[in-house]
């Protein structure tokens, strides 16, 4: 019988297609629509795509960014370009005109009340991002006059500008720098130019006590942005569905002279994110004490009752690194979700992203699928969870119980489970009556398949299944999937929960026994413990546990005479959480028999921060 992987059982649905096929997709068609909040990005440069934002040295940075009145909440997130100015008078008042490109709008009369000293008032701009700016310019109204005189002899007298690159902050706040102080300023129209550098945050404070006004702040750059962020609404999809893969199309680009070619070899990373949820609401609000949850909308009117806002972890998965072409990670199906992408380039390279797919089906193989794990023998540990010895061969026992509340729910046929190890298949139970399934042992799941005893609507019995496997990691999850082999469906998640009353885990984890903790090498065996004449061959059986995913550990077997001589050795080189296994024929590193008696076998696994060594002896005799 052939195995499908998962991944590989999702792609095949849209290859087969045909009129009973229910695997939809779903698509980005318009970036900009689709867009909660941003920062950085160009949704014009490359239609169907987003990309950083690039700046032109003649192009003002200003009329490039949505601006916002008022200072942030919290100047280390970036997102929102705002102005303000930080005096009382001036809170309530919006300084967007500052930057609208529009030289006939300005402060106006703000600050030219007769016997006011001006000396001190800052203006504040926050790109939202930092970005390499080389060039600032500004002024009051060029054209027309008043009682007072004409309007571009308000020019600022005296000024100092300071800068922060968005990265060093002081108890939250942007620590400066000062760019240039002109206490005596004759210029009505000021145009600084210097190196380029990352600046996020720019302040102007005037440095006399005439009366002045300012129509237009420009900012001028050049380069991409180094930090680009895209967040997406929140999409529905109507009705709970089950997730299949995702996918997205990345190009790489370098800016040469006026062109911008394409460069794969780009120093540019994009990370994608997703998350999925039963609500709308990722995030519940909360009024003032925290107790009582109110509306975004009522959170956002009214400042004064605001209590906290925090993620919706019970409705809602946390994010998820997102690969493409692989299935999009979720605790159940579904009916909405959100992705995000950070894309982290540099002044002359960039990406553009594009084509966002999201595959599902619906309706669902059943409303719902619980699933608990138990040791065999041990259905209610004490702890509520199973716990085992790592890299130690146990019995485990899969109960499987499904809901259907609508004969659409075409049911299942088919359980794959995610061991990790590979796993020996023992039994399977339908209703309580043992079956003969057809069955996959894989290298790390266990496929089970049971076309003549399928689970529907009329036929809705518990299922176990028993298997045999090793734990390598604390919180081991075996996550399992059942499938319908006779439809083009895409496989329904198995959620956690009560599926045998018998069973108290009503979990699908499995933890590390407490006092094993730590331990990278909980076992290394030496079989035979005699090695004779007939059989010249021993056996050294070791697992690798608890590493990281991503790490490894360099992994030696040196076996010694009694005398502490070195015979053999074997390095094993780097390994990954798993069993493994190493054959010794009896001979000393130049191909001899070693001589009888009895030698001490050794091995050392090196992590990055602990050596841990274990030793057995084995006697030779002929």
């Amino acid at each position: 019988m052939r195995y499908l992987r998962v991944t590989a059982f999702l792609a095949a649905f849209l290859v087969c297609g045909g009129a009973g096929a229910r695997v939809r997709e779903w698509r980005v068609e318009d970036w900009k629509a689709l867009c909660l909040s941003m920062s950085g990005i160009d949704f014009e440069a490359s239609p169907g795509c987003i990309q950083p934002r690039e700046l032109r040295p003649d192009e003002n940075v200003a009329l490039k960014l949505d601006w916002e009145p008022g200072s942030p909440e919290d100047y280390t997130a970036t997102g929102t370009p705002r102005v303000w100015v930080p005096l009382a008078a001036y809170q309530h008042k919006s300084f967007l005109f500052l930057v609208d490109g529009d030289p006939s709008t300005s402060t106006g009369d703000m600050f030219k009340t007769l016997g006011i000293k001006y000396y001190g008032y800052p203006f504040y701009f926050d790109f939202g991002e930092p970005l390499y700016i080389g060039r600032i310019r500004f002024y009051p109204r060029q054209e027309g006059k008043d009682e007072l005189g004409y309007y571009k002899d308000y020019y600022m007298k005296g000024f100092m500008i300071k800068v922060s690159d968005g990265f060093t902050f002081r108890e939250g706040r942007p620590v400066w720098s000062e760019l240039v102080g002109r206490p005596e300023n004759d210029e009505s129209i000021v145009d600084l130019r210097f190196s380029p550098r990352l600046v996020r945050f720019v302040k102007i404070t005037n440095m006399r006590n005439d009366p002045f006004e300012l129509a237009e702040v420009e900012f001028y750059g050049s380069g991409f942005s180094l930090e680009s962020f895209y967040l997406s609404q929140v999409i529905d999809l109507g009705r709970r569905a089950n997730f299949g893969k995702v996918s997205w199309e990345v190009s790489r680009w370098r800016r040469v002279g006026e062109e911008l070619v394409e460069a794969p070899d780009a120093d540019v990373s994009v990370k994608v994110e997703g998350r999925s949820g039963l609500d709308p609401t990722p995030i519940v609000y909360y009024a003032r004490g925290d107790t009582v949850e109110i509306t975004e909308e009522e959170w956002e009117s009214q400042p004064s009752q605001r209590g906290s806002k925090v993620e919706d972890r019970e409705n809602w998965s946390p994010w998820y690194v997102l690969k493409p072409g692989e299935t999009f990670p979720t605790s159940g199906p579904r009916r909405y979700f959100q992705f995000r992408i950070h894309i982290s380039g540099k002044l002359t390279e960039t990406a553009k992203v594009g084509d966002f797919v999201l595959e599902y089906s619906t309706p669902l193989l059943a409303d719902r699928v619980l699933g608990e794990i138990s040791v065999k023998g041990q259905p209610r540990p004490s702890g509520g969870i199973a716990e085992v010895v790592p890299g130690r061969e146990d019995t485990f026992v899969y109960c499987v119980k499904a809901n259907f509340t609508s004969p659409s729910q075409r049911g299942f046929d088919c359980i794959e489970i995610e061991t990790g190890t590979k796993p020996k298949f023992v039994r399977l139970e339908l209703g309580g009556e043992e079956v003969e399934p057809e069955y996959i042992e894989g290298q790390d799941f266990l496929r089970v398949e049971f076309p003549e005893h399928r689970i529907d609507i009329r036929n809705n019995v518990p299922l176990k299944v028993e298997f045999q496997s090793s734990v390598m990691t604390y919180a081991k999850e075996f996550r399992g999937y059942v499938l319908d082999t006779q439809a083009q469906e895409l496989p329904q998640i198995i959620e956690p929960g009560d599926a045998d009353p018998d069973v108290g885990t009503n979990c699908l984890k499995v933890n590390l026994a407490r006092n094993f903790i730590g331990n990278v090498l909980p076992k290394f065996d030496v079989s035979p413990a005699v090695c004779d004449a007939e059989n010249r061959e021993v056996s050294f059986s070791y697992a690798v546990t608890q590493m990281d995913p991503l790490s490894s550990a360099r992994v030696r077997i040196r076996i010694y005479d009694i005398t502490g001589r070195l015979v053999k050795e074997f390095d094993e080189g780097r390994r990954k959480n798993g069993l493994y296994e190493e054959r010794w024929d009896c001979r000393d590193g130049e191909g001899n028999l070693v001589p009888p008696g009895v030698y001490i076998c050794t091995i050392s696994v090196e992590t990055q921060n602990k050596t841990f060594r274990r030793s057995r002896s084995v006697v030779v005799v002929y």
